[in-house]
């Protein structure tokens, strides 16, 4: 099959959309602790751990992962009053940019736990759409909701009959998936190594992207999402990642084209 290694780029000058330079975490209100990605992934790795600690490096690790999908100004809200909303944003795909539309106002939620995921995740959402600040709370407002699992059938059932513009985004956290191949015997770097990339301010790996019929009407029908095979950590066994897609071709920043594989047709829309 094909590689597509030459990248669509953006009929416009200015700065890339995809870059991390374009998330901005806004952490008024947060303890201190919580304010600094290196702090608060450090405490989230460390034992005892606190859930709070976990969720927020999530959010953190989700907010340097979504640019990549074409996601941007990414601002992190937390705290008590946060009215179930982890990051507000845009989301402007090359359809979008193309056409020379404005980008989709975006309610993010971050889903940290392990438990298998279940339809009340996306009512849950659907109400914090309806409760969205200012132009946030418009009919054409995408709610994305990321989590570490894979959608299950009764998530993507709800997923379809929503009537809001709702979009499921797996993000794995690669140090979770170091911990797994720990556990079976593969080898994983060591903790100088995990600190290393902390500092660095890895992002995640993007497994799963699944929309329904609203957000489809909202982003176009040439928009859509290819899956890629890439190196493993340290040269290992090859991994599978989900991608944007414009009109069929990878829509991707500079630094994952470099590493393109053979790519295989995805899509998202349910």
């Amino acid at each position: 099959m094909s590689v597509h290694r030459s990248l669509i780029r953006s009929p416009y000058r200015g700065p890339n959309p995809y870059r991390s330079s374009q998330t901005t975490l806004h952490l008024s209100g947060c303890p201190p602790r919580h304010r600094d990605p290196l702090t608060c992934r450090t405490h989230a790795h460390s034992k005892p751990f606190s859930t709070v600690h976990i969720g927020t490096s999530y959010e953190h690790l989700c907010a340097r992962t979504l640019p990549r999908l074409e996601f941007q100004d990414l601002t992190r809200t937390g705290g008590p009053d946060d009215k179930g909303i982890d990051l507000l944003g845009k989301w402007l795909p090359l359809s979008l940019q193309y056409t020379k539309s404005p980008p989709l106002n975006v309610v993010v939620q971050c889903k940290a736990v392990a438990r298998k995921a279940s339809p009340e995740m996306i009512r849950e959402l659907e109400g914090t759409l309806a409760g969205a600040p200012g132009e946030w709370r418009g009919e054409d407002t995408i709610g994305l909701l990321c989590a570490k699992r894979e959608v299950t059938r009764g998530v993507r059932d709800a997923l379809r009959r929503s009537k809001r513009a709702v979009v499921w985004i797996m993000i794995e956290d690669l140090d979770d998936a170091k911990k797994d191949r720990k556990g079976s015997g593969d080898e994983v770097e060591t903790e100088a190594g995990d600190s290393k990339e902390v500092q660095e301010g890895k992002g995640g790996r993007i497994r799963q992207i699944l929309w329904n019929d609203r957000v489809q009407e909202l982003v176009g029908k040439v928009t859509g999402t290819r899956v890629i095979h890439i190196p493993g950590e340290d040269g290992g066994r090859m991994e599978t990642e989900v991608l944007m897609s414009y009109n069929g071709m990878l829509a991707v920043a500079d630094d994952v084209g470099k590493r393109l594989g053979d790519d295989i047709p995805g899509s998202s829309h349910l």
